[in-house]
C-alpha cells in the first residue's frame, strides 16, 4: 500500500536528468521520469531555491519517491484512462459531497 501526500520542496540543484530537492532538511533526488513523460528542459522548468509542490510517495518499505507529474496530470502522456491524482481525488470528493447533499432519498 502506498501513502501519498502533497508537500512543498525547494529545488537546490538542477542536472540534465534529475533535480535535487530539499524536504524536511534532507536532500532527495527527483528523476526526470517522475517529472514529466514528455521531453522537457529541467533548467527552464525549475529555478534554484524556489519552492514547488510535489507528491511524496512512501511504500511499505519506507522508500520515498517525489513525483512532480503526479500532482500535474497534464505532464502525464497516457491520459486516455483516469489517472489517480491527489487533486483529482479532492475534486471528486467535493463533487460527490455536493451531489449527495442535493439528492433526495426516498424512504419506502
Amino acid at each position: 500500500m502506498k501513502n501519498k501526500k502533497c508537500v512543498n520542496c525547494i529545488v537546490k540543484k538542477i542536472n540534465n536528468d534529475n533535480i535535487q530537492i530539499l524536504f524536511a532538511n534532507k536532500l532527495y533526488t527527483c528523476y526526470k521520469k517522475d517529472i514529466s513523460d514528455y521531453k522537457v528542459d529541467l533548467k527552464k522548468m525549475f529555478q534554484i531555491n524556489k519552492c514547488y509542490k510535489f507528491t511524496m510517495i512512501t511504500d511499505e518499505k519506507n522508500n520515498v519517491i517525489f513525483s512532480y507529474k503526479e500532482f500535474r496530470p497534464k505532464l502525464i502522456r497516457n491520459r486516455h484512462q483516469p489517472i489517480p491524482t491527489i487533486s483529482g481525488f479532492t475534486n471528486l470528493s467535493e463533487n460527490m459531497h455536493q451531489h449527495l447533499k442535493n439528492y433526495k432519498f426516498n424512504n419506502k
